[in-house]
């Protein structure tokens, strides 16, 4: 060192005066111990890196000092849901999870969980992997989004749940329960998560349209994969879909999801980072959107996390299997549900890395409830924080109306006098009882299979898949999606162990190991 004139003369003489022995530890902790800690934190640390190499540094050489948007106690109350007993029921060691949760007010990812039971480090990372198909939690940003935004629909607009056959083939696909439920407001139809109104509505937006909305949304769909079933399920993680909902919950501004907030070189230069939003839709999109998913907490069975200590918004997501699966009536392999708050955005995934193993599934049920409870055993702890729980404030964008004791709402300068709507002006009367029967339907379902999803025609062969409560599961008659396909439907009792999609080593991204299934959604 000091032949390079790293340090002096002086130096080396004084530092080779120094016995070898000097300064060495005398106990060490048990490297075991040292894992089982790093596993805390071991997928927010891979998405970081990631980050990093993004941002053109070299983790390997350049000495950096890296502070992220961590929050640690979160991020430990996430890794204890997934690693005990102590919040939710899970199925064995084998049932997988992925998890992020992001500030819907700057982008800043506060946590996120890999999987559970790691036996190593640095592996998959089940949170950020787009293998497996959200079922309905997609109908929100494939097509009622879209609806609103580009067609100016009212929350009551009608909707026809009765048959349907894709455009170009013979293939009428179903709900769980395979009945139809007539006209219906797009709030019941989300709210009930039924497949035939989301289907028709997407076939009405348009895919270019829905692709546009998506991609706003940080989601970067191929236009070749955006089929009829992409209505009611597309592939995406958790990491997408907390962002993308998160503009739902801020007004409109979607953040690019950031876990890096500063950086020192080794030169001693500081570089801070601060996600820029942009706009992703309307003021009056995202309003109305999350009122439409506050009514999938009240009359749908995702009641079971309702709570009067903090407004929250979301939807639910199951995928079931294809008809004639050597799987028990109304099994799914995946399960979601992504909710937020002003304060936090959540998206959380359970189910198998290899769904198509025996006992690899999620019963109908308790074990398909899982995904609800995990989310709300963590957004129940990070809003015990204080944080800004209060309701949505309408904008001026947007109108109230009252029908049927039920408050709806308009787009400011929407044709609305035109558009056929619920107990509207110029549509039809109103079916059925919105309050009482969306209780009534709930209980029924409560009782009802899982809802598998139809597979798609050979000319789409994209995955997608939709989810449903009870009432919301459906099946196709004929397969839509012939290799992976998804439904979403509702499970059948008010406990809940939903089941989310993971992938790991041995992810299931073909269909070779996916498991194929009927379009269904809940």
């Amino acid at each position: 060192m000091a032949q390079n004139n790293v340090i002096t003369q002086a130096q080396a003489k004084k530092y080779m005066a120094l016995p070898v022995t000097d300064g060495l530890m005398t106990t060490h902790p048990s490297s075991s111990t040292q894992d089982e800690e790093a596993k805390v934190d071991d997928a927010y640390i891979m998405s970081t890196l990631a980050e990093i190499k993004k941002l053109g540094y070299d983790v390997n050489k350049d000495g950096l000092t890296v502070q992220t948007n961590l929050n640690q106690k979160v991020q430990d109350r996430a890794y204890a849901i997934g690693n005990t007993a102590d919040y939710v029921n899970w199925k064995d060691d084998d049932m997988q999870v992925g998890m992020t949760v992001t500030d819907p007010n700057n982008g800043k990812v506060i946590a996120q969980l890999g999987g559970r039971n790691l036996t190593a480090l640095q592996g998959t990372n089940r949170a950020t992997n787009t293998v497996r198909s959200s079922g309905s939690t997609a109908k929100p940003i494939v097509d009622y989004g879209p609806a609103v935004e580009n067609l100016g629909w009212s929350t009551n607009h009608l909707v026809l749940d009765t048959p349907y056959t894709y455009p170009g083939t013979n293939i009428q696909p179903n709900d769980w329960d395979h009945k139809f439920m007539g006209s219906m407001t797009m709030r019941n139809a989300l709210a009930q998560s039924r497949n035939l109104p989301a289907i028709r509505t997407l076939q009405e937006v348009g895919y270019t349209k829905s692709l546009e909305f998506l991609k706003k949304l940080g989601i970067d769909i191929p236009a070749n994969e955006m089929v009829g079933s992409s209505a009611i399920g597309i592939n995406v993680s958790t990491e997408q879909e907390a962002a993308a909902y998160a503009a739902f919950a801020n007004g409109g501004t979607y953040y690019k999801p950031q876990y890096i907030s500063k950086v020192t070189e080794q030169s001693g230069v500081v570089k801070d980072y601060k996600a820029e939003g942009s706009t992703a839709m309307k003021s009056s999109t995202a309003f109305m959107l999350t009122n439409m998913m506050k009514s999938v907490i009240t009359d749908s069975y995702a009641k079971m996390i309702n709570t009067n200590a903090y407004s929250q918004a979301g939807k639910t997501g199951v995928v079931g299997y294809e008809d004639g699966a050597d799987v028990p009536d109304g099994a799914a392999h995946d399960t979601w549900f992504t909710g937020f708050t002003k304060s936090a955005s959540i998206s959380v995934w359970t189910g198998y890395d290899k769904p198509n193993e025996p006992g690899h599934y999620l019963a109908e049920g308790e074990e398909q409830y899982v995904a609800l409870h995990a989310y709300k055993a963590l957004m129940d702890y990070v809003m015990s924080g204080g944080d800004d729980g209060s309701d949505w404030t309408m904008p001026d964008t947007v109108r109230q109306v009252t029908v049927n004791g039920i408050k709806e709402y308009q787009v400011v300068g929407a044709d609305v006098a035109n558009e056929k709507t619920i107990g509207g002006t110029g549509a039809v009367s109103t079916t059925r009882t919105p309050t009482v029967q969306r209780e009534q339907q709930t209980v029924q379902q409560s009782v009802a299979p899982v809802e598998s999803s139809t597979e798609q025609p050979a000319s789409e062969t994209p995955t997608s898949s939709s989810e449903s409560s009870a009432e919301e599961r459906s099946t196709s008659s004929s397969q839509v999606e012939s290799s992976a396909s998804h439904s979403e439907s509702q499970p059948a009792s008010s406990s809940s162990n939903a089941p989310s999609s993971s992938a790991s080593s041995t992810q299931p991204a073909s269909s070779s190991s996916a498991p194929a299934t009927r379009e269904s959604s809940r």
